[in-house]
């Protein structure tokens, strides 16, 4: 029993090892940020056509699903019809889609 529980401990250390060797490139992240900035622009502009989005306010790189990295989550700040507006979009990096919601105070 003991010796499953080592080559267990050991087997997760070489995962852990691995992954961290294998780390996205800063390209990678621009061109993540750069999808999910466009996607949810659009998800914006048809949730309200006469959004104006100015800028990004926060955002969370990875959140969701069972490795907790399923949604790359977006708060925009902007107006809409002359008022101070915000946004909340969540980026599905697998499926490639945005989801976006007013967010009302």
């Amino acid at each position: 029993m003991r010796t499953i529980l080592t080559a267990g401990a050991l087997a997760l250390a070489i995962a852990a090892t691995s992954t961290a060797g294998n780390a996205s490139t800063q390209s990678a992240w621009s061109a993540l940020a750069r999808t999910a900035h466009s996607e949810c622009g659009k998800q914006i502009k048809i949730l309200a056509a006469s959004a104006r989005v100015s800028r990004i306010t926060g955002r969370t790189l990875g959140i969701g699903g069972a490795d907790g990295d399923l949604y790359y989550a977006l708060i925009f700040k902007g107006k809409e019809g002359g008022a101070e507006a915000r946004w909340l979009c969540l980026y599905d990096k697998h499926r490639k889609k945005a989801q976006a919601r007013e967010i009302t105070d």
